[in-house]
């Protein structure tokens, strides 16, 4: 039998190879176990986020790819699209006990925060003390944003259903097709890469940088970064 160690590191190669990415939900109990290192951590989104808000009259916009203007009942609207899979980082969250994650997934605009609250959830239901089984996701109707209220759009997926099993769905038809469906919002999780955590710790602790002479904060600030990757990469695939 192969030796699971092997085989990670085998699975892990070949993901590197092949360009794949693994993301996988951040949990609550790793929230805890890297709180001291939160703001190290590369966070994702698993699903779009789409927030709009009315455009005043004498206000100047500058868009940009994911920002847009569209006029709609001769009224401007400012849309800002977050896409799936799009890069963040926490900058702060509501105290240790870490029920919500503030994560940045663009720069701040003129010292005005441009934050999305991820908050703790239980994957189960019933909820269970078990730390492992709460991930954080993002399910605001609005939000003040770079100072501003926006209204938040999310992603749907539709699923059709037979007819007879309407009853336990919201009971939408497609007035082209008269089919049922069911609507599902997908909610963005805060989503994590172990693949690209685990390689760069492997990056630090392999590639030599030459000898010289360091000053405390260096030594310290290397520990800091070492200890980190080496516990994340041993947390996510028990390694040592």
């Amino acid at each position: 039998m192969m030796n699971p160690s092997r085989f990670l590191f085998i699975v892990f190669v070949f993901m590197l190879v092949a360009g794949c990415r693994s993301f996988v939900p951040f949990t609550y109990e790793q929230g805890k176990e890297f709180k001291n290192y939160l703001p190290n951590i590369q966070f994702y989104i698993s699903q779009q986020i789409l927030l709009q808000r009315g455009v005043e009259s004498e206000e100047k916009i500058i868009t940009s790819d994911s920002r847009k203007i569209r006029v709609e009942k001769n009224r401007k609207i400012m849309e800002i699209k977050i896409p799936k899979h799009t890069p963040g980082i926490c900058r702060k969250t509501d105290g240790d006990e870490l029920n919500k994650l503030y994560i940045q997934f663009e720069p701040p605009s003129e010292n005005k925060e441009r934050l999305i609250p991820f908050n703790k959830i239980s994957k189960y239901d019933p909820v269970t003390d078990d730390p492992g089984a709460y991930m954080y996701q993002f399910k605001d109707r609005e939000i003040i944003y770079e100072g501003k209220k926006y209204t938040v759009l999310f992603s749907q997926k539709k699923t059709r259903v037979s007819k007879g099993d309407t009853d336990i769905y919201a009971n939408k038809t497609d007035e082209t097709t008269q089919n049922h469906y069911f609507i599902k919002i997908l909610y963005p999780l805060l989503i994590i890469d172990p693949v690209e955590h685990s390689s760069r710790f492997e990056k630090e602790r392999r590639t030599v940088s030459g000898v010289k002479i360091q000053t405390r904060k260096d030594r310290e600030e290397q520990g800091i970064f070492s200890n980190f990757f080496k516990k994340l990469s041993e947390y996510l695939f028990g390694g040592k």
